[in-house]
């Protein structure tokens, strides 16, 4: 410990009271003080081969039995991965799918209206966007791939843009626009609008943001000539209308939503990779959101995923951090602020994405992270509420 007369003891004091001042704890701690301690909220942790380097998880029940199932892109071996949960928080082996050059991320939803869940996953290197449409039983039909009308799609997600029945897609491309390819009912797409987001779209999130019951799109933009995140209002034809653009100068990678104040309008929160920072940006719910504000991350923040990780009715964030290889929970306080500092918990090498799914059957939700570098799938299987510790 650093002694009174030392001027260090002056600089870990001003730290300190900085700390308490700002709300951050920096782990200081003082007298008969102690750390928090980081609640032990996995019981195991188990990790499954995948494909080359995959990029995003994404949960779903392929076999309709009730057991949720994972998909899985793999960027660089130009396949999905099928993994089929058994229930008991392990999954049989991969069946894996070929499909464009670079598969990056994934949605899900039954495109041809046959009650089955489908496959969705856009391309970066191969300019494409590949559909697995289900069976039912665990299997897909062979990929089918078209043209994404530029080059480099980063992000796709999914929903019923023109308000017909029929779930459509959106894609953002690298180079500075994004689409919509309405949905057929047959598994199939046709192009339909496109605008310009913003400086190097790297993610969209599809919700509705001004409570009209029509999907609207925010879109993470990570250029260095304007970073930030813009807001599109859906009109319920596939046509959108901006309605701002907020967090000037950051440079977001990933972007999604959530109620974080608990105010029954959906938030928003991204990742800022190059300041390993999180930024919050609350909905005011007519499709505008406050100024946002940031608090620091571990090293290289990938994805995000609200939930409530420690059971308070608060929702958390979840985020993987693809360069110092761990999974952070960031404890919310329910009114749109968060605890720190996070609580980590280690993986393999290189987590990108994690999702959420009961994968044991306990009545309580685990988490899958896929890592870039070990080629797998972890499963953390989390406790419940009364064997926490």
């Amino acid at each position: 410990m650093f002694k009174k007369d030392n001027p260090r003891w002056l600089v870990f004091l001003i730290l300190c009271s900085l700390g308490v001042i700002l709300g951050f704890s920096w782990g200081c701690t003082r007298g008969g003080q102690e750390k928090e301690k980081i609640p032990e909220l996995f019981s195991s942790f188990a990790s499954f081969p995948v494909g080359s380097n995959p990029t995003f998880v994404a949960v779903g029940d392929f076999n309709e039995d009730q057991i949720p199932d994972l998909s899985i892109a793999n960027i660089n071996s130009n396949d999905v991965s099928i993994l089929i949960g058994k229930g008991d928080g392990g999954f049989n082996a991969q069946t894996r799918y070929l499909v464009g050059l670079q598969p990056r991320t994934i949605t899900l939803a039954d495109f041809n209206n046959d009650g089955h869940l489908d496959i969705a996953v856009n391309n970066n290197l191969g300019d494409s966007i590949s559909v697995l449409l289900g069976k039912g039983e665990g299997h897909f039909q062979d990929p089918t791939t078209f043209p994404a009308t530029a080059r480099s799609p980063l992000s796709i997600t999914s929903a019923d843009f023109n308000q017909d029945g029929i779930i459509d897609l959106a894609v953002c491309f690298r180079f500075d626009h994004v689409t919509i390819f309405l949905g057929r009912g047959d598994g199939g797409f046709q192009t339909g609008p496109t605008f310009d987001p913003g400086d190097t779209p790297a993610s969209l999130v599809a919700a509705d943001f001004n409570g009209d019951g029509m999907p609207d799109l925010a879109v993470a933009n990570s250029g260095p000539m304007g970073g930030n995140v813009s807001v599109f209002l859906g009109d319920g034809t596939a046509r959108f209308k901006e309605s701002g653009r907020y967090g000037k100068g950051i440079r977001p990678i990933f972007l999604t939503h959530g109620d974080f104040d608990g105010d029954g309008t959906q938030d928003l929160v991204a990742a800022d990779g190059p300041k390993n920072n999180l930024v919050i940006f609350l909905g005011v719910g007519n499709g505008t959101f406050g100024k946002p504000y940031s608090f620091s991350a571990e090293n290289g923040p990938s994805f995000l995923l609200p939930g409530d990780f420690n059971r308070d009715h608060r929702m958390d964030i979840a985020v993987t951090n693809n360069q110092s290889s761990n999974l952070s929970i960031v404890i919310g306080n329910g009114d749109g602020t968060f605890r720190y500092p996070p609580w980590n918990f280690r993986t393999q090498s290189g987590p990108i994405s994690v999702a959420e799914g009961d994968f044991n059957r306990d009545g309580f939700l685990d988490l899958v992270v896929v890592n870039f570098r070990s080629n797998t799938a972890s499963v953390l299987l989390t406790k419940p509420p009364d064997e926490v510790s």
